[in-house]
């Protein structure tokens, strides 16, 4: 008789689980959204970080490149003339793509670019350009040491002469040329 009333005490009735069950569900819901916030949080947090180390990798820091590049060329519709130029990203951090284009003649211009991957870090910094029926269409530029180049899209202009079958020829500027 003592066992029994024992397990009777461990027993909970249907009207005493009815009276407790919106507690328990208003605990395992908060548990679920508290979990589900911290989960939530740590991913945003690890995709910020990555994100901020990934589009500081490139002119880290206020870095800029500065080149000799012997040959005009163009970028985006406007042709520079040969001399020396600097690359450097805009100040705009949430827009790591924008790179600024100064050159020693007072040309500025700021353009937009895609990254382009490589398996392989860059040896050097290197400029590169499609040479379209004598023109000089900056495509790449490379940052030593870096796994992503910033990528230029084709100007109409160079569209065109690709679309009437004019050769096309690549050439790479590297900082170990001169």
């Amino acid at each position: 008789m003592k066992n029994r009333h024992i397990d009777r005490a461990n027993e909970i009735t249907l009207s005493q689980l009815l009276a407790i069950m919106p507690w328990i569900m208003w605990a395992h819901r908060r548990n679920n959204m508290f979990t589900f916030k911290i989960k939530l949080l740590l991913v945003a947090l690890v995709l910020f970080l990555g994100g901020v180390s990934a589009a500081n990798a490139q002119f880290a820091g206020g870095m800029a490149i500065k080149v000799k590049i012997p040959i005009s060329f163009v970028v985006r519709e406007k042709s520079f003339p040969a001399g020396e130029y600097t690359f450097a990203r805009t100040a705009n951090v949430s827009a790591p793509s924008f790179l600024v284009l100064r050159g020693e003649g007072g040309q500025k211009m700021i353009f937009d670019t895609m990254a382009e991957n490589s398996l392989n870090a860059a040896p050097s910094t290197q400029l590169t350009f499609d040479v379209v029926d004598g023109h000089n269409f900056l495509s790449s530029i490379w940052v030593e040491g870096d796994f992503t180049a910033y990528e230029l899209a084709k100007t109409k202009f160079e569209r065109t002469l690709t679309a009437e079958n004019k050769p096309i020829t690549r050439m790479v500027l590297s900082d170990t040329d001169h």
